[in-house]
């Protein structure tokens, strides 16, 4: 038996327990196991101990669920384990977090930063900095909200105060430029805007714009399919909005399909606008029979009749 220490998320001691072993001929080895093999999600992640420190924190309500945490104590957002033919992946119920890990059983659990983006650091010559306590973007000591860079546009921080723009002449970028909201956010969506857009519901019942977010009506089970190409970042529940699908397209715009009956989708795999990705349902906090789509970036709503007008 192989002992070691647990602790919690404020680095605080909270018990020891045993870590899992298989015996192959004479020697024994220490691999994390597989989802298909254990009973619990707590199981599963203490098995990860020597890969990634990992503790996690089940939901009160549903063991399924919960967040997951390094041997630091800094919440990981998303968590990915190939080695199976199909992919685990789970992301904690407190999903803001700035880190990200990955396993695919050649090494150590393989953490990354989620924050600070990577295109930002293009222009720390030009006053732009990422505050590590903080865990923010700032231009001349102001936190940042939007930026845009040439044909490309990003939500940094939704609480942002300044919004910059990077353009471009014969190929050479000048200097940033402070711009307004109301620049900013119309400079976004003509940059967000997908160059085509399919409906995902065949011969709906009814569609209607609501709060920002669009409603497919249709019978359970109608079909549902990709309305944007991109990757699948997403294929599960979801507190709210119950069985759902999220694509991010190339303009780095994220789609969620929610409250679908079933999903046929399947997480970090590439896919094509008119994909089959589940069926309409009325699961999470839908009432109706209904498809809800809408449309983020970087964790910031954005209205879909802006970016695809209603026919």
């Amino acid at each position: 038996m192989i002992l070691y220490t647990v602790y919690d998320k404020n680095g605080n001691l909270s018990g020891v327990k045993q870590t899992f072993r298989e015996k192959k001929g004479t020697t024994f080895t220490i691999k994390p196991l597989l989802r298909s093999e254990c009973n619990s999600l707590t199981e599963y992640f203490e098995s990860f101990f020597l890969y990634g420190g990992f503790t996690f924190e089940p939901s009160p309500a549903n063991d399924q669920f919960g967040n997951l945490y390094d041997f630091e104590g800094n919440l990981i957002s998303d968590f990915s384990d190939t080695r199976e033919e199909d992919p685990f992946f789970f992301r904690s119920a407190d999903y803001d977090g700035v880190y990200s890990a990955s396993y695919d059983g050649t090494g150590s659990a393989f953490i990354s930063s989620v924050v600070p983006a990577p295109s930002l650091w293009q222009f720390r010559d030009e006053s732009v900095e990422y505050d590590f306590e903080k865990k923010v973007w700032t231009f001349r000591g102001k936190p940042i909200h939007w930026v845009i860079d040439g044909n490309f546009a990003s939500s940094i921080q939704q609480d942002g105060e300044v919004n910059l723009i990077a353009a471009y002449q014969d190929g050479i970028r000048q200097p940033l430029k402070e711009i307004s909201l109301e620049e900013a956010e119309k400079l976004s969506i003509e940059r967000l805007t997908p160059a085509s857009f399919n409906g995902p519901v065949k011969n709906p019942t009814q569609v209607k714009d609501v709060n920002g977010r669009r409603l497919y009506y249709a019978p359970e089970g109608t079909e549902v399919t990709c309305a944007v190409s991109g990757k699948v970042m997403y294929a599960g529940w979801q507190k709210g909005c119950g069985y759902c699908v999220e694509i991010m397209d190339d303009a780095g715009v994220t789609w969620t399909y929610a409250h679908l009956k079933e999903v046929s989708a399947k997480n970090n795999l590439s896919i094509s606008a008119g994909d089959t990705i589940g069926t309409v349902g009325s699961s999470g906090s839908a009432d109706e029979f209904y498809l809800g789509l809408s449309a983020a970036q970087n964790k910031e709503s954005i209205d879909i009749n802006l970016l695809c007008p209603m026919k």
